[in-house]
């Protein structure tokens, strides 16, 4: 899987606007689709891999990566903050999972949202046209690659068995209805065009998105490293630091979990 923005059609196009491509563009329309109780947007800040999740693409469009994030992470930081400063972002996402993200736009309360193709099958039942749209860029265009794995321990007694098993799974009669009912992507090409994928257009779009996702590979100490980034963020999004300063005491420990492979 991996992320894009949703946006509430009728919303947008009452307030004027146009579903945003740049960073820009965002910040303006989430400007503009604030009000009362409802924010122009919503995004997970939560200070677990959920909120990384959601925060590495604003670092990879900015231009940077976690080897940069002294500088392209307080590009990223600051565009967050100035959404929250200018009331278009709730500070309140900074304990938001992905899920209360997508609660928040099925319930009116936010205009648009970032999120992943596993909403779908619950948007559906919203009471409300929506559509959904690849990230908006700043330098570069970029989403996060999620999903899951499957694992073969190394001293099973049963590894034929295991193998197996995940044969059976990876049968197209058995991965498609699978995949598609948890509103997962294939990563399969040859099963894109089957099932809802070949019609569903919110599904074709995230598709459209998978050459730009990238992994969130950095190798065995990655988990203090998003640490690190989680931490920056919630200090950010707080109020307890300026993003400069955020990111520099992230980029410390982010450098030193790399270094350590």
């Amino acid at each position: 899987n991996c992320l894009a923005l949703y946006c509430n059609t009728r919303m947008l196009k009452s307030a004027g606007v146009e579903p945003p491509t740049t960073w820009d563009e965002l910040a303006s329309a989430a400007q503009k689709l604030t009000s009362g109780d409802r924010y122009g947007l919503a995004l997970s800040a939560i200070k677990t891999e959920e909120g990384v999740f959601q925060f590495l693409p604003f670092l990879w469009q900015a231009g940077g990566d976690l080897d940069t994030f002294s500088t392209y992470g307080a590009t990223a930081l600051t565009f967050l903050d100035e959404l929250i400063a200018k009331g278009s972002l709730s500070e309140q996402c900074v304990g938001w999972t992905q899920q209360d993200v997508n609660t928040r736009f099925l319930d009116e309360r936010a205009a648009m949202q970032i999120n992943g193709p596993w909403q779908i099958p619950t948007l559906k039942k919203a009471a409300f046209d929506w559509n959904v749209v690849a990230l908006p860029r700043d330098k570069e265009a970029a989403t996060c690659l999620g999903g899951e794995n499957w694992v073969a321990m190394a001293n099973s007694k049963h590894v034929d068995k295991v193998w197996e098993v995940l044969e059976y799974t990876q049968r197209p009669s058995v991965l498609v209805p699978y995949l598609v009912s948890f509103g997962e992507l294939p990563a399969r090409k040859d099963l894109a065009d089957r099932g809802s994928w070949a019609s569903d257009p919110a599904l074709r779009l995230f598709l459209s998105q998978l050459p730009l996702a990238r992994p969130r590979q950095y190798g065995a100490h990655y988990a203090e490293a998003s640490q690190a980034v989680a931490e920056a963020e919630q200090a950010v999004l707080t109020g307890s630091a300026s993003p400069s300063a955020a990111a520099r005491t992230a980029a410390g420990k982010i450098d030193k979990a790399l270094a350590e492979q």
